[in-house]
């Protein structure tokens, strides 16, 4: 059975953390008075970045209690009829409710600032995938549909013209907002409902909702989810299991947390028989300032301007294995006209041999070149885009030529095969 404890952390209500400053803090309540305990008493809902959490039965606080309170609690856990409650059905939002937040994007802060960064074509591009809402304050609206279409719910946060959180405003559920009562809250994978129309590229999931929309501007040859905080991945997983099994999935967790999502990942392939692994890039590229600050995948992505890059130029990363030292300071001209020059002569080449009709001879040459070589562990292309995982590069472009073969589409998935071959040679 189950102790029974006076003190607990409150339902409702954050305050200020004494560690971090931020209002994330929850606070532990007398239930038998409800007056909150002690200041000190509490738990940080920034795990990765603060993690702090003073428990009142740690050092010895919790265990003053007097013989009539616990007397009072045994009789009513003997008392207590333990039905088990029946599950409630999880409440879903309207879409007529999503296609009204689909505007107003010149006063959406977040949106402004990233097409300033971006260009606002990319931008614009993925509010589309993504579904973000505005709200009339100007606050973006991260929208948790599922894999079929089902709106779970919409996260309501608040940007300032810089593209940082405005911590002055709390973030806020669409459903609090618009005070649906008893809605039973059940969240889903930010950007679940992009996986059944693609089924074959590696999925990237970070902890942010704002990290994964940027990383899919930057890097969309992965498709990014975002799990909203290390405590709710569990329960996400578990409710995606079926369409994530069969899927290559890699964790990008912020700065200082890499050994926790190590652990989660570990206990979701073995729970759920996953494919699933962590990047370690940004620990081992990182400074101890940087590490320090928690930065995320797209602090570092916002550094790098893509305005002439093509958006299917650029290309995932994650660290491999296989290491080989490689003269990657080609002239920045050169590798400039490489790719244009490979798609003159693959447009050539379907003119005369009508090559878009059958790839299986570039692609099996490709294959046997590859598999034959020792793979450098980076590589840069051209002058806008730097591979930082070779191989799961080079195995995710292959899967996307070998299931769309001979479609003119596809093209620059084999040029950028051919390219990687002649700068490695």
């Amino acid at each position: 059975m189950d102790k029974e404890y006076r003190y607990k952390l409150a339902k409702k209500g954050k305050n200020i953390c004494p560690q971090c400053g931020k209002r994330t803090f929850v606070s532990y309540i007398d239930t038998k008075t409800r007056i909150p305990l002690p200041e000190k008493y509490g738990k940080c809902d920034r795990l990765d970045k603060c993690n702090y959490h003073l428990n009142p039965y740690k050092d010895g606080y919790g265990w003053i209690l007097t013989d009539e309170w616990k007397e009072q609690r045994r009789q009513e856990t003997l008392n207590r009829n333990y039905r088990i409650p029946p599950k409630l059905k999880v409440s879903h939002i309207n879409t007529q409710t999503v296609q009204r937040s689909l505007t107003k994007y010149q006063g959406n802060t977040l949106i402004q600032y990233l097409c300033k960064v971006c260009g606002t074509e990319r931008v614009i591009q993925a509010v589309k995938r993504y579904k973000i809402g505005t709200t009339k304050q100007g606050g973006t609206i991260f929208w948790q549909i599922d894999d079929k279409n089902n709106v779970h719910a919409g996260k309501i946060i608040t940007y300032n013209a810089d593209g940082h959180r405005n911590h002055d405003i709390p973030p806020n559920w669409v459903h609090k907002a618009l005070k649906l009562d008893s809605y039973n809250l059940e969240q889903c994978l930010f950007g679940l409902h992009l996986l059944p129309d693609n089924t074959t590229a590696a999925i990237g999931i970070v902890e942010a909702e704002k990290t994964a929309f940027i990383a899919s501007i930057y890097l969309p040859s992965f498709l990014w989810l975002a799990c909203g905080g290390l405590q709710n991945i569990s329960g996400q997983i578990q409710r995606a299991a079926s369409i994530l099994k069969g899927r290559k999935i890699v964790l990008f967790p912020d700065l200082k947390a890499a050994d926790k999502w190590k652990a989660k990942a570990q206990e979701l392939k073995n729970t759920y028989s996953l494919d699933i692994s962590v990047s370690e890039y940004l620990e081992k590229q990182a400074t101890e300032s940087e590490k320090e600050k928690g930065l995320d995948i797209a602090d570092y992505l916002l550094g790098v301007k893509p305005p002439q890059a093509e958006p299917s130029q650029i290309e995932p990363v994650q660290p491999i294995k296989k290491t080989k030292a490689v003269n990657n300071t080609k002239d920045k001209e050169t590798s400039a006209k490489d790719l244009k020059q490979h798609k003159s002569r693959i447009l050539a080449q379907q003119t005369e041999t009508d090559f878009t009709e059958d790839w299986s001879t570039e692609i099996s040459e490709l294959e046997t070149f590859f598999k034959n070589t020792t793979l450098p562990q980076t590589l840069r292309l051209n002058d806008c885009t730097f591979i930082i995982d070779v191989l799961l590069f080079i195995d995710n472009h292959f899967q996307t030529v070998k299931a769309n073969n001979g479609n003119i589409t596809f093209i620059p998935y084999l040029e950028r095969l051919q390219v990687a071959r002649d700068y490695i040679k």
